[in-house]
């Protein structure tokens, strides 16, 4: 199952969510009904991740009207996938897990297209090292991925 983040961890987050489009989103997955995880296009379909995809309809009406997502994203043509967090969740997970690994970390997302958080390092060494520190945390599997980023040249 989904585990989200205690109370006490909540309220010891620096800021409530991070900035930006994060932010809109966040505040949309608590607000649209379906707990919205994210949206993304895959071959040019649309979809849309929800907690509930019995409120499909409804999530992509409430997105609509947030101006959050337009054509292709319509009623009659997004397909609902279950998501194990919605987005806040995931922002809430974000805020508690970069600082304790921006010693390690290259680059971050909310990765709302595969529905969990993302992580970049240098390299492999970069990698163990990020993986040891969370793996002292009490997180949910599937929560992180790692990947090698490497240095963009330009």
């Amino acid at each position: 199952p989904a585990t989200v983040l205690s109370g006490p961890i909540l309220d010891s987050l620096r800021t409530p969510w991070v900035g930006g489009s994060n932010l809109w989103w966040a505040e949309a997955a608590l607000t649209v009904p379906g707990g919205v995880g994210g949206v993304f296009l895959q071959d040019g379909v649309p979809y849309i991740y929800l907690t509930d995809t019995t409120r499909r309809v409804e999530a992509v009406e409430g997105l609509t009207d947030l101006g959050l997502i337009g054509p292709p994203f319509d009623v009659e043509s997004v397909v609902a996938v279950q998501a194990r967090w919605d987005f806040a969740q995931l922002a809430d997970w974000y805020e508690y897990l970069v600082p304790k690994v921006v010693p390690h970390l290259r680059s971050s997302d909310i990765q709302e297209g595969r529905n969990r958080l993302e992580f970049g390092v240098a390299d492999e060494p970069g990698r163990e090292l990020m993986e040891g520190v969370l793996k002292t945390l009490d997180l949910p599997c599937n929560l992180v991925a790692i990947r090698i980023a490497p240095t963009i040249g330009f």
